[in-house]
């Protein structure tokens, strides 16, 4: 015969793993161009977990999303939008906007405000070149990816820094 308490001491292991487990840890990938979508698939179809904020009213912002990529549709992404994406939980956040300060002030609320490692801006120095950097204590570095990603996994395409 079971015991009438088998089923509540599973109920409360249960309440109890689920307070102390951590979050899982996702990416957060701000904008909605050709890049963006293609980065968001990619880690969506790796199996990590995504949140994309999706901003502006056009086509690829209505487009449909990626398996695995939770999105939010922001006409002005801010902190709140963060927050909603789950930036709590994030341990990475690309921003891409075509907005340059906009993404440098969201990589540094993410940074400061909530303690995510590795924050990611696309900055257009020139006009229709794209640059990216990563913020730190420092301030930041320039990124440049070393040779072509192509079809290699994910975790394979690693960005090589160089301080700006």
């Amino acid at each position: 015969m079971q015991s009438p308490l088998n089923p509540l001491l599973t109920r409360l292991n249960e309440f109890v793993n689920g307070l102390i487990r951590a979050p899982r840890p996702c990416a957060i990938v701000i904008g909605c161009d050709a890049r963006v979508r293609l980065l968001v698939t990619e880690l969506g179809a790796a199996g990590k977990r995504v949140s994309q904020i999706k901003t502006g009213t056009g086509p690829s912002a209505r487009s449909k999303a990626p398996a695995g990529v939770n999105v939010f549709h922001c006409a002005e992404p801010d902190v709140e939008a963060l927050k909603r994406a789950g930036v709590k939980a994030g341990n990475c956040l690309v921003a891409a906007t075509a907005d340059d300060s906009l993404n440098v002030s969201l990589c540094r609320e993410a940074r400061e405000r909530f303690g995510v490692p590795l924050v990611i801006a696309r900055i257009g120095l020139l006009e229709g070149i794209t640059n990216w950097a990563r913020l730190n204590n420092a301030g930041m570095d320039r990124i440049t990816w070393g040779g072509r990603c192509g079809r290699l996994p994910v975790k394979q395409c690693q960005p090589h820094d160089s301080h700006v």
